[in-house]
């Protein structure tokens, strides 16, 4: 999973907000079982993006 899949998460957002909807405390998540891109851990060690493996999911 890499950072195209954060932008499109993203850009749901965006669209939710654009119609009215309160997205204020929205936080993305991604979940996966084959794991992140390098890329995508870097933007979620900026904050508001969680990460879940299966470490996390089943640990």
């Amino acid at each position: 999973m890499g950072v195209t899949h954060l932008e499109r998460l993203s850009r749901a957002r965006e669209l939710l907000a654009g119609r009215g909807m309160n997205t204020t405390y929205c936080r993305l998540a991604c979940f996966s079982a084959a794991g992140f891109s390098d890329a995508l851990r870097t933007e979620a060690a900026r904050g508001g993006v969680l990460l879940v493996g299966l470490d996390e999911f089943y640990g």
